[in-house]
């Protein structure tokens, strides 16, 4: 995926100008940055699986925030869209730094073992209304996208962030089954929406009112 030296620069204004917290989304930089806890509800885009260390990742990566970035303003100003940067250098995310350096896969792949996430299934989207280190999870929902391609997990994320707008969810805590349900809604309006690709994601949700899981295409 290519990325013009304007969206790059852009880039790099909207980061430079955002203070670290609290706001949405959250891009922690560094393995020891915490995730806030005043926020409602938390996202985390979670990379458990190495490949996405190669260096032809690169450009997929930067996209893919672009994305989730959006994504977590979608959501609305009380829920945390999380990132995890292993670099402490945000400069690093405008050069030629490769992945290992940029993306921290083992930081991910604690919140994948503590949810019980298989790598294989991933990149996932977490979603919980408990801070991710409590020790109890919370009601939550998990996008599996089992190793989409970059260009679509982008359109995955761009049609799920037109629902929530759509559906007024970003005016709700996710604390109410109706919350809940349309989260549901949202996801299976674009599950239905016939991209040929949807049939290799699934979205599982467990709440204290309801528990199912979907597949894209069912």
């Amino acid at each position: 995926m290519f990325l013009t030296r304007f969206s790059l620069a852009l880039f790099a204004l909207i980061i430079q100008a955002t203070p670290a917290w609290p706001q949405a989304p959250e891009p922690l930089f560094g393995p020891t940055q915490e995730i806030p806890r005043d926020y409602k509800s938390w996202s985390l885009f979670l990379v458990c699986n190495p490949e996405w260390l190669l260096d032809e990742r690169r450009d997929d990566l930067i996209a893919l925030y672009h994305r989730f970035d959006a994504f977590g303003h979608s959501i609305g100003p009380d829920h945390a869209a999380i990132w995890f940067w292993k670099t402490e250098d945000r400069d690093a995310l405008f050069g030629d730094t490769p992945p290992g350096k940029l993306i921290d896969v083992g930081r991910s792949a604690t919140y994948c073992a503590r949810y019980g996430l298989l790598p294989s299934e991933g990149p996932h989207v977490l979603i919980t209304t408990r801070h991710p280190d409590d020790d109890e999870p919370g009601d939550r929902s998990v996008l599996k996208l089992n190793g989409l391609d970059p260009d679509d997990i982008v359109t995955l994320l761009a049609k799920l962030a037109d629902q929530v707008l759509v559906t007024g969810l970003q005016q709700e805590d996710l604390d109410s089954e109706r919350s809940w349900r349309r989260w549901l809604g949202a996801a299976e309006t674009v599950f239905d929406a016939g991209f040929g690709w949807i049939d290799r994601v699934k979205l599982a949700i467990d709440t204290k009112f309801f528990t199912l899981e979907i597949e894209g295409g069912r």
